[in-house]
């Protein structure tokens, strides 16, 4: 049967699944408007949300849960293999090319559960063992440090990559993701059932997510895949507007700490920004003793039969002693991180390995010195070493 002449011939769009992964790329760049909506509503097809992500999660939660409570490694990794595809991160971009705002902001809704699920695994799992204020199991994960930055923007990109290319490889990095965006909500849930409600600590994984959702529609981009219309362009703005007021407010807190040891040298100031009740060198004295001293009695010699009585003896006063303050517990509440120094002053030379990132944990041997307008306290590292740092970055474990 022929079509009539005034009919145009219908659009033949080809088999994107089953396109070889360096040719889709170039498929893309020459598509048809046409071809890209077939193949932007086959990504938005393959990245929905059903029960089976949840229940994918579920099985995650239970891992990062007993990971947490025997402070496996092993456990962790098995947390973020088995977590399912990082469905609401490629949805975003997925429907900011589509487009479709509401669509964009029901996967941000999806992103925000699967983190507060997280979250309240690590508070549950420290509440199933009773958490001590100072323990912090897998700690690697929260650690502030540039690898931990580029790791989370490529596990991002590449996942996007991989998603339009139809790689396998993309379970590999989105795992990677997970283990970087989402399982140190966990371990942020453990230290606020175990040392109280931080609000702050959400800044360090809300950037990380935020910017792999910034990475993901770039990766998009790259591809010939950009946002589309003004809902398209509203949620891309939208997740940049929110990258940079968290980075804005993570250098007003550090800011803020700066002004509170200018304006107040004499108190340290905590990861809130809040000067706490007493200084970290405080040292607890005893109360004054008064002693009163004996009346002197004055005895006259005089020739008698009657003897002659001894004088009273003098109590002599007994020693006071002031008590030694046990060492604290502390953890490093700088985002960008600090050094330590062997000697207290900005010129001192650095201990091996100075570098400390934000949530390492140290103990403070109650002695502070001022140097170079600063308050340094004295330290002792995990490996042993001892040295000096800004003590207006330290937050005590447990206040």
């Amino acid at each position: 049967m022929t079509l009539p002449a005034d009919n145009p011939e219908p659009t033949r769009v080809p088999n994107f699944e089953k396109l070889p992964p360096r040719k889709m790329s170039l498929v893309l760049q020459d598509a048809s408007p046409e071809e890209l909506n077939f193949f932007i509503n086959l990504l938005a097809e393959q990245n929905q949300i059903n029960p089976t992500y949840y229940l994918l999660v579920s099985v995650s939660l239970v891992a990062i849960v007993l990971g947490l409570i025997f402070n496996s490694y092993f456990l962790a990794m098995l947390a973020a293999l088995v977590a399912p595809l990082a469905l609401p991160f490629i949805g975003v971009a997925v429907h900011a090319a589509k487009p479709s705002f509401k669509s964009v902001l029901l996967m941000l809704l999806h992103l925000l559960i699967t983190a507060l699920l997280y979250y309240f695994s690590g508070r549950f799992a420290a509440l199933l063992t009773r958490a001590a204020p100072d323990s912090l199991p897998l700690a690697f994960l929260i650690e502030n440090h540039w690898v931990y930055w580029v790791g989370s923007v490529a596990a991002a990109a590449l996942t996007g990559l991989f998603q339009i290319r139809q790689s396998e490889a993309r379970r590999l990095s989105s795992a990677l993701l997970t283990a970087l965006t989402l399982l140190p909500l966990a371990l942020i849930g453990w230290r606020h059932q175990a040392n109280g409600l931080q609000i702050v600590d959400f800044l360090l994984p809300g950037i990380r997510i935020l910017l792999a959702l910034y990475a993901l529609c770039m990766a998009f981009w790259f591809s010939h895949l950009p946002p589309r219309k003004t809902s398209g362009w509203g949620s891309f703005l939208l997740i940049t507007f929110g990258l940079i007021a968290l980075f804005v407010l993570s250098i007003q807190h550090t800011n803020q700490q700066i002004t509170n040891l200018a304006l107040n040298p004499d108190l340290p100031t905590s990861i809130s920004g809040v000067p706490t009740a007493a200084p970290i060198s405080a040292v607890p004295t005893a109360a004054p003793i008064i002693i009163n001293r004996p009346t002197e009695v004055i005895f006259t010699i005089v020739p008698s039969n009657t003897p002659t009585l001894p004088p009273t003896p003098t109590q002599t006063p007994e020693p006071t002693f002031t008590p030694t303050p046990s060492p604290v517990r502390a953890y490093v509440a700088a985002f960008d991180g600090m050094y330590v120094r062997t000697e207290p002053g900005l010129g001192s030379s650095f201990v091996t390995n100075p570098y400390l990132t934000y949530g390492t944990e140290l103990t403070l041997l109650n002695e502070t010195v001022t140097a170079d307008n600063y308050k340094w306290a004295k330290v002792q590292l995990k490996d042993g070493q001892i040295g000096w740092t800004l003590a207006d970055f330290l937050e005590p474990i447990g206040n």
